[in-house]
């Protein structure tokens, strides 16, 4: 791979017993599901879900963080 920006998954990336980490101080500038192709083609769906329980166990949280201004 020539760049970061080659890696390209697709179908079923998934990160499973950790987080998933951009380290080097970059930045993700945008997450989205790309254009589709064709005559009257309907958009695809971007899906964030948290973890389902078990029993009678709560299901998981979306938590959005900001990080605190710098000294």
């Amino acid at each position: 791979m020539s760049s970061s920006s080659d890696f390209k998954v697709k179908k079923g990336l998934q990160v499973q017993g950790g987080d998933l980490n951009l380290g080097g101080g970059s930045n993700v500038g945008l997450i989205q599901v790309d254009t589709v192709s064709g005559t009257n083609t309907a958009g695809k769906s971007l899906t964030i879900s948290g973890g389902e329980g078990t029993g009678s166990g709560a299901g998981g949280s979306i938590l959005f963080q900001t990080a605190d201004g710098g000294g």
